[in-house]
Formats: structure tokens, sequence, C-alpha cells
């Protein structure tokens, strides 16, 4: 009897699962997820030049506002144009992701570095001397190109990822041919 049962139980099982009826009515649309068209790639582009200032927290450091401002979740990555290179007759810029490291031969250290906001950013230098004794070449008319990632893209970046401005820009499908330059506050 159970054996009958049993077969009874599957033979019943398959042919309700292979049932279909009429297809009901659409359900509500959903939330609006990743990949909503409104996730955007940006990258701007500023000079600047670094002057010495009263407030100690604020020495050798440039601000600038972000607007519209990005999601907290995005992830801004600064890089220093740092040379050009010629390849095949056509120039390309050098950029270096941030922060960039010099060491000098008396033992003195100096770096460009930033931080950011969803509102701001700012660059600066730091260093374990007065940055006041260096060329000027250091801090005046220094250029940066600035590229925000969405959050959606940048939950676990590998090791390295960002360290490639050109490959960062065609990862993210960024155009940077008309890049918006930003001032200074």
């Amino acid at each position: 009897m159970k054996r009958i049962f049993l077969l009874l139980a599957v033979v019943a099982m398959t042919a309700l699962q292979s049932c279909e009826g009429d297809q009901g009515p659409p359900g509500p649309e959903g939330p609006v997820g990743p990949g909503d068209g409104d996730t955007i790639s940006e990258v701007f582009e500023v000079t600047t030049t670094f002057l010495p200032s009263t407030n100690p927290e604020d020495t050798y450091r440039s601000y600038f506002d972000l607007n519209p401002a990005i999601y907290t979740s995005d992830v801004l990555l600064v890089y220093q144009l740092s040379g050009t290179y010629t390849s095949n007759g056509q120039e390309f810029d050098i950029w270096k992701l941030l922060p960039q490291i010099y060491t000098f031969d008396d033992g003195g250290v100096f770096q460009y570095n930033y931080d950011f906001s969803a509102n701001d950013f700012s660059i600066f230098i730091d260093a374990n001397f007065n940055v006041g004794s260096l060329d000027a070449s250091w801090t005046q008319n220094k250029t940066f190109r600035i590229v925000i990632v969405p959050g959606e893209f940048s939950a676990r970046p590998a090791p390295g990822q960002y360290s490639d401005y050109y490959e960062v820009i065609d990862k993210y499908n960024i155009d940077d041919s008309n890049i918006k330059i930003l001032k200074q506050k």
C-alpha cells in the first residue's frame, strides 16, 4: 500500500508541475536598481597653485566643490599630470594616481595627496620639512585629473585596479575628450 501511495504522489507532483494556465496580469514595477542609467562616471581637471596658509591644517591645500554632490558610496580618484610621452608621432599625457611620494637626498619626504566628501574634495601637499623652501615648480600650476567612479562599480577594487588612468577611463567608458575644468574655492 505504501508503494502505491508513493507512486501516486510522484505522478501527481509531476503532473501538477507541468501544468500551464493563462498568464496573469503584469506585476507592479520594482525599484530602480544598479545599471539604471543614472550611474555616470565622470572626469574633471584642475590646475592649482598651492599656497601657504595661516591655518596649519590648510597649509598647501586647494579645495574644490563637487556640484552636484556625489553619492557617499562613490569613489573619487585623483591623478597628477607628471609628464608626456610620444608614441607613433602622437603625444600622450602621463597621469599618476595620488598619493605620489617623493624623497630627497637629505631625508625629506614630500607627497601630493587628497581627500574627499560627497560635496567637495581637496588636494594637498604633506611634507616633513618646510615646503616653502622648495622650488616653485613643486607648488605652482600643478594639473590633476579627478575621476568619479560610482559605488556600483567600486565595491571591491582589485589591488592596483585604479593606478593606470587610461585603464580606468577605458573600463568605465569615460569620454575624456572634453573635460570640464573645475575652479578652486
